[in-house]
């Protein structure tokens, strides 16, 4: 019986690494899911860039630069794709945004020197 519940709390620690692992895989995927869900925001001059964010579901970055009401904004990871596109549609609309826009990953090439 001693060896038995050795043998059975082995297998449990085995089963608990491999869940913790793979939850770990998930989470990672859906970071990089997200990662490109980065929206520059212009607010109303004296509202709480933090609270606007946290409210509709997003982080802030911090401030663009040093322009006082431009801030970065990412979305927070999320299961649900469609449910990203209310949230991003929310933000838009709320009173307290004058201004957004998703940013994009831009490719720069070099010209070839001839």
């Amino acid at each position: 019986p001693r060896k038995q519940k050795s043998t059975m709390v082995l297998h449990m620690k085995r089963l608990l690494a491999i869940f913790l692992l793979s939850l770990c895989v998930y989470t990672q995927c859906l970071e990089e899911e997200h990662a490109d869900q980065v929206f520059a925001v212009r607010l109303q001059e004296g509202v709480s860039p933090s609270e606007v964010a946290e409210r509709h579901g997003f982080d802030n970055l911090g401030p663009v630069g040093s322009m006082d009401d431009h801030f970065l904004f990412r979305m927070r990871a999320s299961p649900h794709k469609r449910g990203d596109q209310d949230r991003a549609a929310a933000l838009a609309e709320a009173g307290e945004v004058l201004w957004m826009e998703k940013q994009v990953k831009q490719q720069r090439m070099k010209r070839p020197q001839f």
